[in-house]
């Protein structure tokens, strides 16, 4: 007796069972494919469902926080996984104009937006937040220490460059302020000698 799950042997049509298992194999081929996209970026990522479950995540998210294996599971709620322990010292978010407002980091889910956690071991981990159309939240996480240390550094050398003018120009004033106090005391010597002369010349003259 035919059943729902066989195929039309008249028709040759595809059945529900048939439907059901190329559905299934396009998933686990589109699964796969997201895991090998993911393995290859350089941010931790995590990805949850609308109903707030962890649905997909790669390992440089597990590398960056010193995740225990096993830590993270498909299914995982949001909350536990915001529950985490991670060596999180400082957590801000960001503003569209760059400002920076500290949040509590214990148990945070995050709103869609910017964010940055300052670790432990002093690196600063870019965290944003995107909800989709779908309903999804994703969250990425990029190491930007190397960023901030290299426009730290090219700010403390502004600063020492704006120093070094600062003081390049003082010498310069006083430089010049010595220059002409020279040439005033050099123009008082070259009328005194010429008035001596006159003085001396005068009399000589007379005698003469």
């Amino acid at each position: 007796m035919a059943t729902p799950f066989d195929r039309d042997p008249g028709t040759g049509a595809m059945t529900l069972a048939d439907a059901l298992a190329a559905a299934h194999a396009a998933q686990q081929r589109d699964a796969a494919f997201l895991h090998m996209v993911l393995a290859g970026v350089p941010q931790g990522v995590a990805v949850f469902d609308p109903d707030g479950r962890l649905a997909i995540w790669n390992e440089r998210l597990i590398a960056l926080f010193a995740l225990f294996p096993g830590s993270l599971y498909p299914g995982m709620a949001i909350a536990d996984y915001a529950a985490l322990p991670r060596p999180v010292r400082q957590l801000r978010r960001r503003s569209d104009d760059g400002d920076r407002t500290k949040l509590d980091w214990q148990g945070f889910v995050g709103e869609p937006g910017l964010y940055e956690q300052i670790l432990s071991d002093g690196r600063t981990i870019e965290v944003a937040v995107i909800r989709h159309d779908s309903g999804s939240l994703i969250k990425t996480y990029t190491d930007v220490t190397d960023n901030i240390d290299a426009h730290n550094e090219l700010t403390l050398r502004g600063a020492q460059l704006a120093q070094r003018i600062r003081e390049l120009e003082s010498l310069s004033t006083s430089l010049e302020e010595s220059r002409n106090r020279a040439i005033r005391a050099d123009q008082g010597k070259s009328r005194f000698l010429a008035m001596m002369s006159h003085d001396i010349r005068t009399p000589m003259n007379a005698m003469l």
